[in-house]
C-alpha cells in the first residue's frame, strides 16, 4: 500500500460476534472475524477498524476492534405515526427505514443533504460516508436461509457504500444455494455492486455468476478460518490431560437446528453409527463443541448422543476458543461432524474428516470443503448414519486413502488454486487510488445512469451549457483539422454526449465506458458507433488494442475520477494516440474558479472540513490538469471557457440575466483558466515513447 494513501477507517461486516443474552459464541464465525481483523491490521496499520453489529445484542470483544450499532439501531427503531399515538407495524417500519437510508445514500452521492432521516439515521449514513471502505468477512449469509436477515442487512450496507463511491470487497463468502426466486433476486441486488467477491467454495462461484456478478470480480479464497493459527501442541495436550482423554481418539460433533437439519430425535441413530465406528477402529469418541453458549449449543447434542453410546466417550465441556479447538482437533485420528467449521478446523490441521449434511445449505458447505480438500474431507448425506456400518465403511475408505497418499497428505495443496490474500491485496489497490473506484461504481448501475441524466441532462443551466459546449467544440474541431479525423475515441462516453459534438468530424468513432447501461443508452442514439465496455484501471492495455486514434474526447470524467484514475486513464489514452493527435478534455468542476469559492463558503456554513468533502474531491484546478497532461506526454494548446458561473449561483438569478452574460463571456474567452466549465485542447507530443514504456514497466 502506498505511503500516500490515508485509510481513516474500514468498516467490517461480519458474523463473529458474541451474543449478549446467552454469551453465544460460534467458533467458526469467530475465527473468520479474527483472521479478517488480523489481515486488515497487517495491511493497513494504524487504520481504524469498525465492525458493524448485526444485532443490538452483538458484542465484539476483540482487541482494538470497535463495534458500531448505528445502522442496525436505525433500521430496527420504531416509526411513530404523526398525529396519533401509534406506530407502524415492525415490518413496515423496517421497510420504510431501508428505503430512506438508500434514498439518502443516493442523495449524498449527488452531493445533496439527507432528508427525512432521524438523528440516528444521519449518524449511520455519516459513518458510512466517512469510512474508507467496506470489507465483508467470511460467512454464509447470501442464501435462501439468511438473505432475509444478515445477508439482506449486508446488502443494504453494500448498496449504500456503492452509492457513496466506496470500495466494497468480500472474502470467504458462501453464495447459495437458492431455490426461491424472490430471495435469489434480493441476493443479486445485494451483490452486483461489489468490487471483488471472494468465495469459499466452487459452488459459490457458479451461484455468484448466476446472480450476474461478473466473473472477473469473483475469486476463490477458501474459508477465511483455514489459516487461523492454533495454540501450541502443549496447550492442546494440557486440555486433553485435564479431561483424562487418551492420546488417540475420534473427534465428533453434532448440532441441532433448522439450518443444519438435525434434531434431538436423531441422537440414537447417530450414537449407533458412532459406536460402530468406535468399535471398528478401536478408538474412543471425544465430543468437541464448535459453538458454546449458556443456552442450546453443541454440548447439549453431545450429551444426548452420549446417553445412547455403549463405547468409551468423553465430552469437552469447557468453553475453548477457536485456536484451542483447532489444535485439539489436530490431535484426533479422525473427525466426524455436522458443522462446517468443525470440518474446516480439523482438515486444516491434517485430520481426515467426514462431514454429514442434512439440508441443501449445509450440503453446499461440506461438499465445498470436500471439493477443495478431497484427500482430507469426505461429505455425505444424513442417510449414511442410518446404517451403522455405512459410516464406518466411509471412514475406512478415507483413512485408507490417506495412508496411500503417504505422509505428504498432511501438507497437500488444495485441488483448486486458492487466493486467500487477494481480497486484502485488491482492497489495498483500490484504496491507494482513493477516489478512483468512486467514479466506476457510481456509473455502473442502472440507477446511476438515471442519476447522470438528472444531473447533466436537464434544467436551464444544463441546457445553456449544452448549447455552449456544442458550439465551442465544433468550432475548435474545425480549426484543428480541415478534413475529418480518421479515428476518434470517446473515452468514458456515458450516454454519448461528446459523440454528438464530433459527429461529422470523424470517419470512425469508438466509445468506451465502464457501464453497460450507459453504453446501451448511447447505442440507441448513435447506432453506427462501436461501443466497448471496459475499465482501463483493470485492463491498462484496453485502448492499445482499440487504437491508434488521432482524436480523443474525454467529457465529464476528469474532475470526479480522482488522482489515480486520472493518471491511469490519461496514460492509457496517450499510448493509444498517434503523434500529433488531438485530445479534447472537459473539466466541468474547475476549482480555480468561482466554483472553488462556493465550495469554501459551503464548508463554512456546514462546519465541515473543505478538503474531505465529496464536492472538493470531485473538482480539479485548471493548473493541476495542465500539469497532469504534460506529465503523460501532451502539450496543452488552448483552453476555451464554456461557462463562468456555478450552477448554485445561477439558481438564484433569473435566466434572462445570466444566460446572455455567460454566452458573451464564453464568446470572448476571457481568462478561460478561471472558467467553471472549460475545454482544454492538448496535443500528443513526439516524445511520448520513452515515457510510455517507462510507465508501463
Amino acid at each position: 500500500m502506498s505511503e500516500q494513501t490515508q485509510v481513516k477507517s474500514i468498516l467490517v461486516a461480519a458474523s463473529g460476534f458474541i451474543y449478549r443474552p446467552t454469551s453465544g459464541n460460534n467458533l467458526g464465525d469467530r475465527a473468520q472475524l479474527t483472521q479478517t481483523i488480523e489481515r486488515l491490521r497487517a495491511a493497513f496499520p494504524g487504520s481504524r477498524l469498525v465492525a458493524i453489529a448485526n444485532s443490538l445484542n452483538d458484542k465484539g470483544e476483540l482487541e482494538d476492534l470497535e463495534v458500531s450499532y448505528s445502522a442496525i439501531r436505525y433500521l430496527t427503531s420504531p416509526v411513530k405515526i404523526p398525529g396519533i399515538r401509534g406506530r407502524l407495524p415492525t415490518g413496515s417500519a423496517r421497510a420504510l427505514r431501508v428505503l430512506l437510508l438508500l434514498a439518502n445514500g443516493k442523495r449524498m452521492a449527488r452531493r445533496k443533504p439527507p432528508v427525512f432521516l432521524s438523528r440516528i439515521g444521519r449518524m449511520a449514513l455519516l459513518e458510512l460516508q466517512e469510512s474508507s471502505a467496506l470489507f465483508i468477512s467470511g460467512a454464509g449469509a447470501f442464501n435462501d436461509f439468511y438473505i432475509l436477515s444478515v445477508g439482506g442487512f449486508w446488502g443494504i450496507l453494500v448498496r449504500c457504500m456503492s452509492f457513496l463511491g466506496k470500495p466494497i470487497v468480500g472474502s470467504g463468502q458462501q453464495v447459495g444455494p437458492f431455490k426461491m426466486f424472490g430471495r435469489r433476486a434480493l441476493a443479486r441486488w445485494a451483490l452486483r455492486p461489489i468490487d471483488l467477491l471472494g468465495v469459499r467454495d466452487p459452488p459459490s462461484i457458479a451461484c455468484a455468476s448466476a446472480l450476474d456478478v461478473p466473473e472477473h470480480r469473483i475469486v476463490l479464497t477458501g474459508d477465511d478460518a483455514w489459516d487461523l493459527v492454533p495454540v501450541t501442541p502443549e496447550v492442546a495436550q494440557t486440555t486433553l490431560d485435564r479431561h483424562g482423554i487418551p492420546e488417540r481418539f475420534i473427534a465428533a460433533q453434532l448440532r441441532f437446528g433448522s439450518s443444519v437439519g438435525w434434531e434431538e430425535a436423531d441422537s440414537h441413530t447417530v450414537a449407533l453409527s458412532l459406536g460402530h465406528l468406535s468399535s471398528e477402529l478401536g478408538l474412543p469418541v471425544v465430543f468437541v463443541p464448535c459453538m458454546t453458549s449458556s443456552g442450546a449449543d453443541d454440548r447439549y447434542p453431545a450429551a444426548c448422543v452420549q446417553e445412547h453410546l455403549d463405547v468409551p466417550s468423553w465430552a469437552v465441556t469447557e468453553e475453548l476458543d477457536a485456536r484451542a479447538t483447532k489444535a485439539l482437533l489436530g490431535r484426533a485420528e479422525l473427525a466426524v461432524g455436522t458443522a462446517n467449521h468443525f470440518c474446516v478446523f480439523a482438515a486444516s490441521m491434517g485430520t481426515p474428516v467426514i462431514g454429514l449434511h442434512a439440508t441443501p445449505y449445509m450440503e453446499q458447505k461440506l461438499k465445498g470443503v470436500a471439493q477443495l480438500w478431497p484427500k482430507r474431507v469426505a461429505a455425505f448425506p444424513k442417510d449414511v448414519v442410518q446404517s451403522p456400518a455405512g459410516l464406518a465403511a466411509e471412514a475406512r475408505r478415507l483413512l485408507e486413502q490417506q495412508i496411500e497418499s503417504g505422509p505428504e497428505a498432511d501438507n497437500d495443496e488444495a485441488a483448486v488454486e486458492l487466493q486467500p490474500e487477494e481480497p486484502i491485496r485488491f482492497l489495498a489497490k483500490l484504496l491507494a487510488e482513493t477516489q478512483d473506484q468512486a467514479y466506476s461504481t457510481r456509473f455502473v448501475e442502472t440507477a446511476s445512469a438515471e442519476t447522470y441524466d438528472r444531473e447533466f441532462g436537464s434544467g436551464r443551466f444544463m441546457e445553456n451549457v449544452s448549447e455552449l459546449e456544442f458550439r465551442i467544440v465544433r468550432s475548435a474541431l474545425g480549426r484543428c483539422s480541415r478534413k475529418p479525423f480518421h479515428r476518434h475515441l470517446d473515452f468514458a462516453c456515458g450516454p454519448g454526449r461528446a459523440i454528438g459534438f464530433v459527429e461529422g468530424f470523424a470517419q470512425t468513432t469508438v466509445a468506451v465506458d465502464v457501464s453497460a447501461e450507459m453504453l446501451d443508452r448511447a447505442r440507441e442514439r448513435f447506432p453506427t458507433t462501436r461501443f466497448v465496455c471496459g475499465d482501463v484501471s483493470r485492463d491498462p492495455n484496453l485502448l492499445d488494442q482499440l487504437g491508434p486514434f488521432d482524436l480523443v474526447t474525454v467529457w465529464r470524467f476528469i474532475a470526479p475520477a480522482g488522482p489515480g484514475l486520472r493518471f491511469a486513464a490519461l496514460s492509457a489514452i496517450a499510448r493509444s494516440m498517434n503523434d500529433g493527435g488531438f485530445l479534447f478534455v472537459n473539466n466541468n468542476a474547475n476549482r480555480a474558479s468561482l466554483h472553488g469559492a462556493v465550495l469554501f463558503l459551503r464548508s463554512l456554513v456546514k462546519v465541515q472540513r473543505l478538503r474531505s468533502s465529496i464536492p472538493y474531491q470531485g473538482s480539479l484546478p485548471h493548473g493541476e490538469l495542465c500539469r497532469l497532461l504534460e506529465s503523460v506526454g501532451f502539450r496543452v494548446e488552448e483552453t476555451r471557457a464554456i461557462c463562468y458561473l456555478p450552477e448554485q449561483v445561477t439558481r438564484r438569478l433569473p435566466a434572462r440575466l445570466w444566460v446572455p452574460i455567460e454566452r458573451a463571456l464564453s464568446r470572448l474567452n476571457i481568462a478561460p483558466q478561471h472558467a467553471v466549465d472549460q475545454l482544454v485542447i492538448a496535443r500528443r507530443t513526439e516524445h511520448l515513447e520513452g515515457w510510455a514504456s517507462a510507465a508501463v514497466g
